[in-house]
């Protein structure tokens, strides 16, 4: 039942007379929504939290009496049961007659709940007739100004939203195919006409794992095929899923400051856009895979088979290790006691800039990138996997990488990115001079990669290699 799990709106309320004629309004409107009583906890504890929750109206007090801190320490025990922990962006419909709840609300969930930012409060009393019956209009009319204070929310809400539109007309469209596979047995009774579409729906299925594995059917290479397949598909439809809405808020974001991010922001923005995160049993050799040293596989790691390491890769690379401060001061006092010809303090100083060269090395990881073309994968004809080695800098060393316009052509740098397992930025330096290839890679490599870069990346790495590959030259006296 996992699968039908898309409820947007979470309300939190022990009163079934209030809630149900909300759930029942907005269900007119298309709009899932999860209904929690909350006055027993212990029935509450019984719930797997629920995910992708957006607005949460939340009776402040469920069935307890005391003070503020009290009455609202419950409701936030409960909204921490029901919550899942990655349910961001959120906005708190506090649904309540007494305002002084609501202070103490927030400062609840500040402390109880840190992971929630931002904290999105509105105070919204309850809209009850003389006869106990909810106003459900004046509640949705509510909603709606306090969605349209922010604004912005909705340009992602309507980007999850296309998503989901994109995802159904693909399964949609999926259908259709099938049913085209089972129309010659229309005369069939309605059992056999059952069993027909789902085995047409297997052979489907079947061929879109094809698709996108190949040959390779085994495990998570099948199911990995499979996403692929269907991803292909689905963001085609995604493009192309009309939203006015969004054309309206999108307009009014261009309108905005040119924006300047933090480094951080720019790693996890690229780290999203750039890579694809790599199960940890997932040992396949595949395009894309960006292997780092893991010294308990021997052999069995690629850059270890290889013998990839950092001080010959960096032999080659132009690096401005005067950009490190220490660096810079050892390297000033070697090029003055140089000019006064100090032999013995030249000597000292050198080896103190090589061992200063060496402890900023240590710091950076060789890796390796597989860029075996992805065809020879799905068609098992890859005879040797092939790779381009590099190094990962720290973001902090990473003005050794100031080139300017003097970047060498047979480097390539890519942005800032996080890495998963390894803390910090990183700043990853490709050098096509440094080309590796192993043989029935698939049978003796048994690493798992730390990340895989997306299609996208992939092919302009291919291509600025292609391209430094194939430079013409010819023999002339000059």
């Amino acid at each position: 039942m996992k699968s039908l799990r898309t409820a947007r709106v979470l309300i939190v309320d022990d009163t079934p007379s209030e809630a149900v004629p909300i759930v029942e309004a907005l269900g007119k409107l298309g709009i899932g929504c999860v209904y929690v009583v909350g006055e027993k906890v212990e029935e509450v504890e019984k719930l797997k939290p629920f995910a992708g929750i957006r607005i949460a109206f939340v009776d402040m007090k469920l069935g307890i009496e005391g003070t503020a801190k009290e009455v609202v320490g419950k409701t936030v025990k409960v909204l921490r049961m029901v919550l899942a922990e990655d349910t961001l962006p959120l906005i708190f419909v506090a649904w309540t007659q007494h305002p002084e709840y609501v202070d103490a609300f927030k400062e609840a969930v500040k402390q109880a709940m840190p992971s929630i930012q931002p904290l999105i409060v509105h105070r919204m009393q309850k809209q009850v007739r003389q006869d106990g019956t909810t106003k459900v209009p004046a509640i949705v009319a509510s909603l709606r100004r306090i969605l349209s204070k922010h604004w912005p929310l909705g340009v992602i809400w309507n980007l999850e939203q296309m998503a989901h539109d994109a995802t159904t007309e693909t399964t949609q469209s999926i259908s259709e195919v099938v049913l085209k596979d089972t129309e010659a047995g229309l005369d069939a009774g309605e059992a056999e006409k059952v069993d027909a579409w789902f085995c047409a729906l297997k052979k489907i299925l079947k061929s879109l794992i094809i698709a996108g594995a190949g040959k390779s059917v085994d495990g998570r290479a099948s199911q990995q095929g499979m996403l692929e397949t269907f991803s292909a598909m689905q963001f085609e439809r995604f493009q192309s899923v009309a939203r006015p809405f969004l054309m309206q808020d999108v307009s009014r974001i261009c309108e905005q400051a040119q924006p300047k991010l933090s480094v951080e922001q720019m790693a996890t923005l690229n780290s999203m856009l750039l890579l694809l995160p790599v199960h940890p049993s997932d040992i396949a050799v595949k395009p894309g895979n960006l292997y780092v040293k893991r010294r308990n596989l021997k052999s069995k790691c690629p850059v270890m088979r290889c013998g990839v390491n950092t001080i010959d890769l960096a032999s080659s690379m132009p690096l401005r290790f005067t950009k490190d401060p220490e660096y810079k001061k050892l390297d000033d006092e070697f090029r003055k006691v140089q000019q006064h010809n100090q032999s013995s303090k030249v000597v000292r100083l050198d080896k103190a800039r090589n061992k200063r060269e060496r402890a900023i090395l240590r710091h950076c990881i060789p890796v390796l990138l597989e860029l075996t073309p992805a065809c020879d994968h799905a068609q098992s004809k890859s005879g040797a996997a092939r790779f381009i080695a590099g190094i990962l800098v720290p973001n902090s060393l990473g003005k050794i990488l100031d080139w300017g316009n003097e970047e060498a052509p047979f480097l390539r740098k890519l942005e800032p990115l996080t890495l998963p397992g390894k803390q910090g930025i990183w700043r990853l330096v490709l050098n096509t001079r440094a080309l590796y290839s192993i043989s029935n890679a698939g049978r003796k490599i048994r690493s798992t990669p730390v990340t895989r870069l997306r299609e996208g990346i992939q092919n302009d790495i291919k291509a600025w290699f292609a391209a430094h590959a194939a430079r013409p030259g010819y023999l002339s006296i000059r």
